[in-house]
């Protein structure tokens, strides 16, 4: 939940295969606060979940981000230019999948691996 790490985490890993060292494996783990299948809070499954959210939703990286930058000097008008051009590029993103038709039986099967076992 700390891009600045990931960041820096990731340039390492790019250097250290830059250097032949081999690959590296990044896992960040944070938490789903929303749906799965829309933009809902996931306030609905349960009380134990509602206390999760409210003990993650203060670590929400993009927040924590937000702040760092405005602590470093970064004006609020910058950030919030930022914000607006993602959510359009969002919202562009989702008319186009919205527009477009539903892909072809041959394509949904394309690239995907069964080995023929019941599971």
């Amino acid at each position: 939940n700390d891009v600045g790490a990931v960041y820096a985490a990731a340039v390492e890993a790019v250097l250290r295969g830059r250097r032949g060292q081999g690959p590296t494996l990044l896992e960040c783990r944070t938490y789903r606060w929303r749906g799965h299948v829309g933009p809902s809070w996931d306030t609905d499954v349960g009380v134990k979940r509602r206390d999760e959210l409210k003990d993650w939703l203060p670590k929400d990286p993009i927040v924590r981000a937000r702040d760092r930058l405005q602590t470093a000097g970064v004006a609020s008008a910058v950030l919030d230019r930022i914000d607006a051009e993602a959510r359009r590029e969002v919202e562009e993103a989702l008319a186009f999948a919205r527009e477009s038709p539903y892909p072809s039986d041959q394509d949904l099967r394309a690239h995907v691996y069964w080995s023929g076992a019941e599971s």
